[in-house]
């Protein structure tokens, strides 16, 4: 559900890593130091002679905060797993099984739980995929919901945060800021628009669609890969700090679903409504750079996927930051980066 909060010490989540737990991290190199959506760990040991590499995530959403306490079980449980193979996808990893940590209060009833296992049911189905362990607790505080996801990659097909390149070509997946206005509608926020439109939105906050076949697609093409999850600028933010590069991005590029632009007209938002979806979070796109030279092969290999992908912008040499150009080029004023932790 995305509630900001402040942090006393001064730290964000970024920082907390780089600072206490990357260190923790040096002896292993699969690791890459804590900067990426997951770990990329050797398995020669497991299956002799394997080249591939096992990925390895961890995703926490916890009640009040990523959602409502009174969401329907089921649709938790699926955001649950999307969110998790979203970070997969991310890395260019075919998913395999995961693990399962639940937190639960008195709230948590049977119904509640045959509900929530039904919601895991469907997406293992979806995505071929099955839960392999975990731990089951009870907390006094809010629902706590823990998800360890592996997969499998190829070294050479997988993406990297730190694999960006002077004069690469930005992409992103599907649209960008539904997931946001789909929880602007959920709060009462905003007026809605039309039903289909309100229950789009809302379904896109709800459900994100994993992009792993794209990723599996564009993999060996690409370099870098992120989800959007913390919101487009924010996480490409992300990219551009782990490859010691800048992005330039034109915001008249970045795709925008109709049903959004019908609803920020509808509710007469701001003039700058569409410097807060870049800024939102939940959407969980692929957001990727792909060296100048494969952009056509990219392009060709997305249509026949029958998946929309966009370039909006290009790796830049210097900057070490995001700009976002309006239509004559000019640098735009960002309020809010994206969404953060603390």
């Amino acid at each position: 559900m995305s509630e900001q909060k402040s942090d006393p010490e001064g730290l964000d989540e970024f920082a907390i890593i780089a600072k206490y737990f990357a260190p923790l991290s040096e002896a292993s190199t699969g690791a890459v130091g804590l900067t990426d959506d997951g770990a990329l760990l050797a398995c020669e040991n497991v299956v002799p002679g394997s080249q591939e590499r096992l990925a390895v995530t961890t995703d926490t959403i916890v009640a009040g905060i990523h959602y409502f306490h009174d969401a329907p079980a089921k649709l938790v449980a699926q955001k649950l797993l999307r969110v998790n193979l979203s970070d997969l996808a991310a890395m260019g990893a075919r998913p395999y099984a995961y693990n399962l940590s639940l937190a639960i209060n008195d709230r948590v009833d049977h119904a509640w739980l045959g509900d929530f296992a039904a919601g895991l049911g469907v997406e293992q189905k979806n995505w071929g995929i099955s839960l392999v362990g975990g731990d089951t607790v009870r907390t006094p505080g809010p629902v706590t919901l823990t998800v360890s996801m592996f997969g499998w990659v190829e070294p050479a097909k997988r993406l990297l945060r730190s694999n960006a390149r002077p004069g690469d070509i930005i992409y992103v997946s599907g649209t960008i800021g539904d997931a946001g206005l789909g929880l602007k509608i959920l709060r009462g926020e905003i007026e809605a628009g039309g039903a289909a439109d309100v229950e789009f939105l809302k379904n896109r906050y709800y459900l994100p669609a994993p992009r792993t076949k794209l990723a599996a697609a564009i993999a060996e093409l690409a370099g870098s890969g992120i989800d959007v999850s913390d919101g487009l600028v924010a996480d490409l933010g992300h990219i551009c700090q782990a490859s010691g590069i800048g992005a330039d991005v034109k915001l008249a590029d970045i795709p925008f679903s109709e049903p959004a632009r019908r609803v920020i007209e509808h509710s007469n938002l701001r003039d700058d409504a569409c410097l807060d979806l870049i800024a939102s979070g939940d959407d969980y796109e692929l957001l990727f750079t792909v060296p100048g030279w494969h952009g056509g092969e990219v392009e060709a290999v997305c249509a026949g996927l029958k998946i929309p992908v966009s370039p909006i912008g290009t790796i830049s040499a210097s900057g070490g930051r995001v700009r976002i150009l309006d239509t004559n080029g000019q640098e735009m004023k960002i309020e809010t980066h994206g969404y953060k932790h603390f």
